[in-house]
């Protein structure tokens, strides 16, 4: 027997997930902005994927997975995956793969490129943006606010203080 209670919680469920659907896809090979290196681990784990670390000093600290480039911040709790980028091998027009990623990952419209600005672009919402880079044909997905607080961190790290005489 179904109460009030149960009926609002399914009806809340189904508002969620679609409400997720009109959003779009919000990852790339089921990597997403905003994971914990930890979670990061296990989906690289799960999907059998090999990776390099190809920077031990860099800011922020890069690893590569099969044709992805993942950035995590080394100064943020969690050390949370910052963005990601992938080269595309595809023999598509532009046009298709702008096309084909504003199907997948948004229902509004990238903004077009112009001369000075040769790429297409889409907010995600929540500080997401995708990014298709139309001279490398390189698609980004990066976190802006993750990547503006990995930055403050690391300034808040590196003043000195100025000592009082």
């Amino acid at each position: 027997m179904f109460s009030a209670k149960h009926t609002i919680v399914a009806a809340l469920v189904v508002m969620s997930s679609s409400c997720l659907a009109q959003q779009g896809k919000r990852d790339i090979r089921g990597l997403a902005p905003g994971m914990s290196f930890v979670e990061a681990g296990r989906v690289v784990k799960e999907k059998g994927y090999s990776c390099n670390n190809f920077t031990r000093e860099a800011i922020p600290y890069g690893i590569m997975c099969e044709g992805l480039t993942l950035w995590f911040s080394t100064v943020l709790d969690g050390a949370p995956l910052i963005g990601l980028n992938m080269d595309l091998r595809t023999t598509a027009s532009v046009e298709e793969i702008a096309q084909s990623l504003s199907d997948q990952f948004s229902t509004k419209p990238a903004t077009t490129p112009t001369p000075s600005n040769a790429e297409y672009s889409w907010d995600l919402g929540d500080g997401k943006v995708l990014l298709f880079l139309l001279n490398q044909r390189r698609v980004i997905l990066h976190d802006d606010v993750l990547a503006k607080k990995d930055h403050e961190e690391r300034f808040q790290r590196s003043r000195v203080p100025i000592p009082k005489l």
